[in-house]
């Protein structure tokens, strides 16, 4: 799986769970990172990918202990560390390209 698929599956999951997003709250607490929803990609908004990215690397942390945790079954969907540099990398050149794209002066 790409890692771009695995980070959208988590969201939609995640999204969709209310057992996961309490985990996945758990887990920030526990690995002192702040919560936040994964705000899942949508077809229609442009960003949307760079915001599901931003948002899985701010709680890396806990996203990787709910993707690696039996319990959860979700080892299948884990990044490994090379692939979270890949994702950073990517939201990296997302990030600089959608601050490159606003229209400012609009007649």
């Amino acid at each position: 799986q790409s890692v771009l698929c695995k980070i959208m599956w988590l969201a939609k999951k995640i999204h969709f769970s209310g057992l996961l997003r309490d985990a996945l709250k758990d887990f920030c607490e526990k690995r002192g990172c702040k919560f936040k929803i994964i705000r899942r990609a949508v077809r229609t908004r442009w960003n949307s990918t760079t915001m599901t990215i931003g948002d899985a690397l701010s709680v890396r942390p806990a996203l990787h202990a709910l993707a690696n945790s039996p319990k959860h079954k979700l080892s299948r969907w884990a990044l490994s560390d090379d692939e979270w540099v890949v994702l950073k990398d990517l939201y990296n050149v997302l990030e600089v390209r959608s601050s490159h794209s606003c229209i400012t002066n609009l007649p």
